[in-house]
């Protein structure tokens, strides 16, 4: 049976002792897509590749389960507020995380989401990250307590708070440094940085697209919105207005973030 979640989350399990297994799913994937609305699946689909296996949004449209009438039962829809109630199934309250920053009464300070001082950044320098500030339990985190602690679960994302909150107290979370390129983790997580990730950041992987242009791959009069030059436009820093976008020729310093 496939079972998926729309919902940058990895999971791998193993089947219960008491339960069936061939009712198990052994890998488990969640996507988190910011900000796209359940509306616009339907309001893009023409657009969408033939179904079958690999083949993208039409894949869960067709053999997937689509919930029409899902929502947040919170005012503040921040990224991080939204990751903490899809990966527990809490509100705010419940599970702590009330906005992306807050204030703490007890310190005196502003407080970032997943920002943690007793931990050390591996595989770049800057503030570190947990889920600490996490009270309530995530789906993976009742996984890993299901198997006695057998699920592999990892969560990466371009943020910290994305991988940090999806992937729970006992999940593997890895994300991307602006400064560097290079994909990190904490302490929270390893007492070192594991070879795998130090393979990937020594790669030339984040450099592949240096002097590379994104074009449009249909005619332009054939998309839903004018993909052209608009005053109200706000690329992404270092992209221009409208396409083809051009990457970089080189890459930036250090010092600068994207």
């Amino acid at each position: 049976m496939n079972k998926f979640l729309m919902t940058s989350l990895l999971l791998s399990a193993l089947p219960a002792v008491d339960a069936v297994a061939t009712e198990q799913p052994k890998l488990i994937v969640q996507i988190t897509v910011d900000q796209l609305r359940g509306d616009l699946l339907k309001r893009y689909a023409d657009h969408f590749v033939a179904s079958g296996k690999s083949k993208g949004f039409k894949r869960f449209l067709d053999d997937g389960t689509l919930y029409t009438n899902a929502h947040y039962r919170h005012a503040t829809t921040l990224t991080a507020v939204g990751h903490a109630t899809l990966a527990t199934g809490a509100i705010p309250s419940q599970h702590g995380l009330v906005s992306n920053d807050w204030y703490d009464r007890s310190t005196g300070k502003s407080m970032y989401c997943v920002a943690d001082a007793s931990n050390t950044l591996l595989g770049a320098k800057g503030y570190s990250s947990s889920a600490a500030n996490l009270l309530a339990s995530t789906f993976s985190d009742e996984l890993f307590q299901a198997t006695n602690g057998q699920a592999k679960i990892y969560a990466v994302s371009i943020k910290d708070r994305g991988a940090v909150l999806t992937g729970g107290h006992h999940g593997k979370a890895f994300w991307f440094d602006k400064k560097t390129g290079n994909m990190v983790t904490s302490t929270y997580y390893y007492p070192e940085l594991p070879a795998f990730a130090e393979q990937f950041n020594q790669s030339d992987a984040k450099d592949a697209y240096l002097g590379a242009s994104w074009s449009l791959s249909l005619k332009e009069s054939q998309y839903h919105n004018d993909a052209s030059n608009r005053p109200y436009q706000m690329p992404p820093k270092g992209f221009n207005l409208g396409f083809p976008h051009g990457m970089p020729l080189t890459r930036p310093p250090p010092t600068m973030t994207c």
